[in-house]
């Protein structure tokens, strides 16, 4: 129950509260299906833009849990154990089907809670990494005599996710 936070944050002036998506906070994407929503969560969410609009709050939404992809990738519906397509959890980021599943969250996201006007900003990639997004440089493979680049992963970080070729 947010309402007691949103009040006592609301009393002191506060104007911003921050809210995860994670396995024991309204975990978004279906615990059984990597590809589904979770609806029961995705309306208690619409619960708390309700709530902290009426305490005058703006929401920033954190989208993914650094956990996820750590010591909690046991419970990560990405998982291949719990029938996701990731073997590793920085398959994540690379593979098609992971990748493919992940934008139609965002999508869904997007879709659900841009125009609320109680929404103050999403956060996902400085959070997962706990980086500095101005400080983010990736690796990629560029291949050898034996073996080719992995130009898939250099379009991904250049193109998708905007990190200049130089880094």
């Amino acid at each position: 129950d947010y309402e007691p936070y949103f009040r006592q944050i609301a009393a002191y002036g506060g104007n911003l509260a921050r809210i995860w998506i994670c396995p024991w906070n309204n975990q978004l994407v279906s615990r059984t299906d990597y590809r589904t929503m979770d609806l029961d969560s995705a309306r208690a969410i619409d619960r708390i833009f309700e709530l902290a609009r009426t305490h005058g709050l703006q929401v920033q939404l954190v989208l993914a849990y650094h956990g996820w992809f750590g010591d909690d990738w046991s419970g990560n519906p990405f998982n291949r154990r719990n029938g996701g397509p990731c073997l590793l959890p920085q398959d994540f980021w690379v593979d098609r089907e992971a990748r493919r599943a992940f934008k139609s969250y965002l999508r869904y996201a997007v879709r659900r809670w841009a125009a609320d006007p109680g929404l103050f900003a999403w956060e996902l990639v400085t959070e997962v990494y706990g980086i500095d997004p101005d400080r983010l440089w990736a690796t990629v493979f560029r291949g050898d005599e034996d073996v080719p680049g992995d130009e898939e992963a250099a379009a991904l970080w250049t193109g998708e996710i905007g990190v200049p070729a130089e880094r």
